[in-house]
């Protein structure tokens, strides 16, 4: 279960994307999966490597771009959990984000982080 929590956490990132402490999160994911624009488990595996804690900040895949350009940040976002936040580097993911042209907004919420 754990482990589906965070493939739906990726859609934040994004962080990308952002993406996703207990029961309330699980259908919170849940709810990411089925209204979120995206997928979300594709996006989890092409972006993670670049915007999980302690990765280089460096130029995402083309891979990672294509899954963040057909993702609902904004939409994510309203679903990162606490619990998948902190596996994420928040200034990553909106470098990426930003990088593959689907930036987050400045001043918009993602998760507990506040874009900057």
């Amino acid at each position: 279960m754990a482990r589906f929590e965070l493939h739906i956490a990726a859609a934040v990132v994004l962080a990308v994307m952002a993406g996703i402490a207990t029961a309330g999160e699980n259908k919170a994911g849940v709810m990411a999966q089925q209204s979120c624009q995206g997928d979300m488990r594709g996006l989890w595996n092409q972006c993670m490597p670049y915007v999980q804690k302690g990765a280089p900040r460096e130029q995402p895949s083309q891979g990672c771009c294509d899954m963040i350009k057909n993702t609902d940040l904004s939409c994510a976002c309203k679903h990162l959990s606490h619990h998948v936040e902190q596996q994420l580097d928040m200034d990553n993911a909106v470098y990426v984000a930003g990088y593959c042209g689907n930036p987050l907004s400045h001043g918009m919420q993602c998760g507990g982080y506040t874009v900057p």
